[in-house]
């Protein structure tokens, strides 16, 4: 029988148990207050009784109590625990197939409930590391994009000293233009600071002549 075939078949266990344990009672409870005085009876059998034999039967009806399917309070772990003690209290009944395949059956059950409960537990977990994963993700986003967010206020600044390296450029390209033309000026100045003393000198000299001039006539 393989894995997927195992499953179905205890899928299908409860049904048959609760068939079967409503049968093996004696006494078949109807409501919750029944079932209710019908464990504290068998409880109370099972704790006090004179006859060993009887307290032993009280643990297999109380296992079969527990089993019902009416039972608001159906339980299969302490089934099992009643089976077991009253085996223990019984030892000719691990001869009945009845008895074993019931203890086989809800250990069966029990291991596949705590499977259940661990494959649950799992699930938690790993829903949990998700959620960290998506809390970590969205924590790297929002840095991603405040990255961004820098990057581009960056590159503005950058555009912007760009744009202001060009209007340097500009303005010492005209400052440039500026001095070769104040240079030219100051070299035209000189030619005509030149010709200005050449002239002074000229009339200078002419002044001298004229005054010797006027002094011979005299």
């Amino acid at each position: 029988m393989n894995h997927h075939h195992q499953s179905a078949v205890f899928l299908l266990i409860p049904a048959f148990l609760f068939t079967i344990s409503s049968c093996s009672l004696k006494y078949s409870p109807r409501s919750a207050d029944d079932f209710r005085r019908e464990t504290l009876r068998l409880e109370e059998r099972a704790r006090v009784h004179e006859d060993p034999r009887v307290r032993a039967e009280s643990h297999r009806d109380l296992a079969y109590l527990y089993l019902h399917y009416r039972n608001p309070r159906l339980n299969y772990g302490q089934a099992l625990l009643e089976f077991q003690i009253y085996l223990e209290a019984a030892p000719e009944a691990r001869k009945s197939d009845e008895i074993q395949n019931w203890i086989c059956a809800l250990q069966e059950l029990e291991k596949k409930g705590k499977e259940a409960s661990g494959l649950q537990e799992r699930i938690k977990v790993m829903a949990w590391e998700r959620e960290g994963q998506q809390q970590s993700l969205a924590q790297q986003g929002s840095r991603i994009q405040e990255f961004l967010s820098a990057v581009e206020r960056l590159q503005g600044r950058v555009e912007t000293l760009e744009k202001d390296n060009r209007g340097l450029g500009e303005t010492n390209r005209n400052i440039t233009e500026t001095n070769r033309a104040l240079g030219e000026a100051n070299r035209n100045l000189k030619e005509e600071n030149e010709k200005v003393k050449d002239t002074l000198e000229k009339l200078r000299t002419l002044d001298r002549q004229m005054e010797e001039k006027r002094r011979s006539i005299r």
